[in-house]
């Protein structure tokens, strides 16, 4: 389901690329006949997935020690200038 959902997130990109430049975004049957489904063998799917799930698991790592820092930083600024 993470392969799928990403590339959905992709293929929903390239369709606003291609869309006509009007006020709302219109798909004709031309963009999505053009469209090619990639889908690789389940085991690069799971490759994929894995990789991603590493991925949002440093991007949370990361916004959680920025949190902590900022928390220290406000911390520190309260204790030494006020």
């Amino acid at each position: 389901s993470i392969y799928i959902s990403y590339w959905f997130s992709f293929f929903q990109k390239i369709i606003e690329r291609n869309a006509p430049q009007t006020a709302q975004k219109n798909i004709n049957l031309e963009i999505l006949s053009n469209l090619q489904i990639m889908l690789p063998p389940l085991e690069l799917q799971e490759e994929f997935a894995a990789y991603v799930e590493n991925c949002e698991a440093i991007k949370s790592s990361a916004r959680a020690k920025r949190e902590e820092l900022l928390a220290e930083r406000a911390a520190l600024v309260t204790k030494y200038f006020r």
